[in-house]
């Protein structure tokens, strides 16, 4: 059980390890944003930051996939239906079960600080909709106006 374990804490920490680097990527995607709505754009590539995501998210599913596995391994080898800890605590060795503990407290921190960037950047992303909208609009009416001016 102690390899499962160990297995599934260490593959845990390499989802972290990833997160924190699509953290990075949420802030520089919020920084483009930024700039982009402030008119001081630098030549940055939003798409890039992007597609970095998006492959980000492919090998975390990957390991994702590899740590349900090992998931269901020890669920079966203790006889539980879930992964949850309050389930796995009494077949676990109290180290065992503090790494686990450990590690899920800090996935979550991450993706709580990921998420709260992301809605940062999708309501730029709004802001930056509805402005364009707007000058859209204001576009259409110039092109009428000088459609009317031409008769």
């Amino acid at each position: 059980m102690q390899d499962i374990i160990t297995a599934i804490v260490d593959n845990y920490n390499r989802q972290i390890e990833l997160y924190n680097d699509m953290a990075d990527l949420a802030r520089q995607q919020l920084n483009i944003l930024e700039a982009r709505l402030n008119g001081t754009s630098e030549n940055t590539n939003l798409a890039q930051t992007l597609i970095n995501r998006q492959q980000l998210l492919e090998k975390i599913a990957e390991l994702d996939t590899i740590n349900k596995s090992l998931q269901q391994q020890a669920c079966q080898q203790m006889g539980i239906e879930a992964f949850v800890l309050s389930r796995l605590k009494p077949g676990l060795k109290e180290d065992e079960y503090q790494s686990l503990q450990e590690v899920l407290k800090n996935m979550g921190n991450i993706l709580a600080g990921i998420q709260e960037i992301d809605d940062n950047n999708q309501q730029l992303m709004n802001k930056a909709l509805t402005t364009n909208r707007k000058r859209a609009v204001t576009a259409d009416q110039a092109r009428d106006a000088y459609n009317q001016n031409k008769k």
